[in-house]
């Protein structure tokens, strides 16, 4: 679903290349099962192998991992909001 939001967001995969890409998908991907209440299993163990494997691939950029999370809240969010619903708006006394 992630990847769904590249266009519509205007995230640039192509600039920053596909392991970029990949990151931010599965930070995406986690953001919104936390945020849904999806179940995860006893251990996230197998999330990180995987965000690791594409941090490597990227030279071990410490800073590209905040740009990374940024994106992927912005993503989720995005998809998040097809389902949440509007709050009330408070009517003055």
């Amino acid at each position: 679903m992630v990847h769904f939001t590249e266009p519509r967001l205007n995230w640039d995969r192509a600039a920053e290349g596909y392991p970029a890409g990949e990151l931010v998908a599965e930070i995406g991907g986690c953001f919104m099962a936390s945020e849904l209440g999806l179940p995860t299993g006893e251990s996230l163990a197998n999330h990180a192998a995987y965000l690791q494997s594409w941090l490597k691939a990227m030279q071990n950029d410490p800073k590209y991992i905040f740009k990374a999370s940024a994106q992927a809240s912005k993503a989720a969010d995005y998809l998040l909001a097809f389902s949440r619903k509007p709050e009330p708006e408070e009517v003055p006394v």
